[in-house]
């Protein structure tokens, strides 16, 4: 079977840190029966086509910069869209699937173009309202449950063509520090072996947890002298215009840089994060956004072994066993709360050996790319032999009672315990 992965607005291999190109070359590289292709932007990358030891053929589209004013901005009446080349590319190779890593896909107008028609699936990074306009996929791939019911319930996607399949993670990259590699990372920063220290990953939002990050640190900082702080993101221009409590974040964040024991930085590549989880030991990520529809940081500090504080909102209770892999603080709105779980965590790390073991597990277990690329690749056969989607989360099961149950509520769990030294 050829599949080809459609990626309009990012490059593979992935320079930049856009989501949906890291996702789907994490896909493309642990295919095993899956003949894969990849279309996508050609960004800095010089050659039309090339072909990836790890990732197979890759064709890089390229827009002209007098093409792009003038078609795409403009005039808005692009002759030669991005997608009809790629069903040119399609008909070329002979595909049998079209995984289309763009919601807003024009499904309808790509299949006029082609001659032979692929299975077509569009990707669901994000979510919003469906147009129909657009054409309907063979299926929609939601990264989580809590997507997959929302884009039904509020956003008109049609039931039984939205399935799930929960993004992944490279736990080889990221994994447990061994003991030298620890003290190196933080003798880099002047961070004291036997330091505790709280990190923060991600945009720097409110929503996002990042104000209740910086309140807690603060907090501890007066209470604590073995307590180190380092948060990794960005203020982004939505962040400047709609965050009501951008002001706040500033002035904390300006007094907090100031400090000894906190390092503040700019975004910093996927490939160097691995870093930044393997000199920690919690990594707070108490958000409240209703667009979580994964959290990959989540998944990311459980397969580091980092004790993880998060929310029990949108979809983070599928990544997240509450007590067993990590904490969920139930109101993440409530700072104070969050603040005092927080301390809680910090005063108890010693005693969360067993949770940290318990996250790395869990984490190979359910999140590992290896793993979710079967998914992927059992539904791609699936769907070209003619088989409907099964719709259900591959995380959820039916209890003794007859309720639905998702993993990271349920018992189920029985964490494979492995060595504390990582995998070669």
């Amino acid at each position: 079977m050829k599949a080809i992965s459609y990626v309009p607005h990012g490059a593979v291999p992935d320079l930049r840190g856009n989501a949906p190109a890291i996702v789907a070359q994490e896909f493309v590289r642990h295919f095993r029966l899956v003949a894969p292709h990849t279309v996508c932007d050609r960004e800095i990358y010089t050659n039309a086509f090339e072909i990836e030891r790890d990732y197979g053929p890759i064709h890089r589209l390229r827009v002209g910069r007098v093409y792009r004013r003038l078609f795409q901005k403009i005039t808005r009446l692009d002759p030669y869209p991005l997608h009809a080349r790629a069903a040119c590319i399609a008909d070329r190779v002979g595909a049998d699937v079209f995984h289309a890593h763009q919601l807003e896909f024009p499904v309808a107008d790509f299949l006029r173009r082609t001659h032979r028609r692929p299975t077509v699936l569009v990707h669901m990074h994000v979510y919003r309202t469906l147009k129909e306009e657009l054409g309907v996929a063979d299926c929609y791939v939601a990264v989580s449950e809590y997507a997959r019911r929302r884009s039904i319930e509020e956003r008109g996607y049609p039931t039984e063509r939205v399935v799930v399949v929960h993004n992944g993670v490279d736990t080889e990259r990221f994994r447990p520090p061994l003991p030298d590699e620890r003290v190196a990372l933080r003798a880099v920063l002047g961070i004291p072996p036997e330091a505790v220290v709280v990190s923060y990953v991600g945009r720097k939002a409110s929503s996002k947890g990042y104000l209740a990050f910086l309140r807690a640190m603060n907090h501890l900082f007066q209470k604590r002298r073995d307590v180190y702080g380092v948060s990794v993101g960005m203020i982004t221009e939505e962040t400047r215009r709609h965050d009501g409590e951008l002001e706040e974040i500033v002035a904390l964040l300006t007094e907090l840089r100031a400090h000894p024991r906190f390092h503040d930085f700019a975004p910093i590549a996927h490939v160097r994060l691995p870093a930044i989880y393997q000199l920690s030991d919690i990594v707070h990520f108490a958000t409240y956004s209703d667009h979580e529809t994964f959290g990959l940081v989540a998944a990311e500090a459980q397969a580091s072994g980092c004790v993880l504080l998060g929310a029990r909102h949108a979809a983070m209770h599928e990544i997240v066993r509450d007590g067993v892999t990590g904490f969920l603080v139930p109101d993440p709105r409530n700072v104070d709360d969050v603040i005092d779980r927080t301390e809680n965590v910090v005063d108890r790390l010693e005693s969360l050996g067993a949770m940290r073991t318990a996250a790395r597990a869990w984490a190979r277990q359910r999140f590992d790319w290896s793993v979710v690329a079967q998914r992927l690749e059992r539904l791609y056969f699936g769907l070209v032999s003619g088989e409907a989607p099964a719709v259900a989360c591959p995380d959820t099961y039916v209890d003794g009672t007859g309720a639905e149950t998702h993993s990271g509520d349920s018992d189920c769990f029985r964490p494979q315990m492995e060595s504390s030294t990582p995998p070669a």
